[in-house]
């Protein structure tokens, strides 16, 4: 929250506006590229840490404690917990950036690739799903090309579909 107030409170230099007040700003998003189905945490220290909010959890809501537990499995029990964590954080990082005074839609993440993590952005202001239209290159030497396929013959243009959410742009 530290980081957030300083960021959309920061004056830009050349308008002298707040980026919170900036606009050439029109949407923002909590987080970029993450979610908790396909990117649990790996480091060990905040996986024991979201397997003691697990373990939490499940006492708080009376669920039964399987002898091997882990916030990261698959799980549907695991699932729930993480919607409900992953839920709550975009619901809370959406109320904090609005109460200090941003007023552009806002997104949770841009990286809905489970039905859940749409789930989770019911309170959001728009979903944002997209699709690169160049190759990156990541994996191979990093040359960046244009992708001259037709978009809607590409699988990943067909993954948009799926994310979105109701009632929302």
């Amino acid at each position: 929250k530290e980081f957030i107030s300083q960021l959309w409170n920061h004056v830009n230099p050349y308008t002298g506006l707040a980026y919170k007040d900036e606009p050439a700003i029109v949407f923002t998003e909590v987080i970029n590229e993450n979610d908790f189905y396909c990117f649990p945490p790996k480091v060990p220290h905040y996986k024991e840490k979201l397997t003691k909010m697990y373990y939490q959890w499940m006492v708080d809501n009376n669920r039964e404690i399987p002898e091997n537990y882990d916030g990261c499995d698959n799980t549907d029990q695991a699932w729930e917990f993480r919607y409900s964590i992953q839920k709550k954080y975009f619901d809370e990082m959406i109320k904090y950036i609005k109460d200090i005074g941003v007023k552009i839609p806002i997104a949770g993440t841009n990286y809905q690739t489970t039905n859940a993590t749409m789930q989770t952005m019911v309170n959001c202001d728009f979903a944002d799903g997209h699709y690169y239209l160049y190759e990156f290159g990541l994996w191979n030497e990093y040359v960046k090309g244009i992708d001259q396929r037709c978009m809607m013959a590409q699988r990943n243009n067909m993954l948009l579909v799926g994310q979105t959410i109701e009632g929302k742009p």
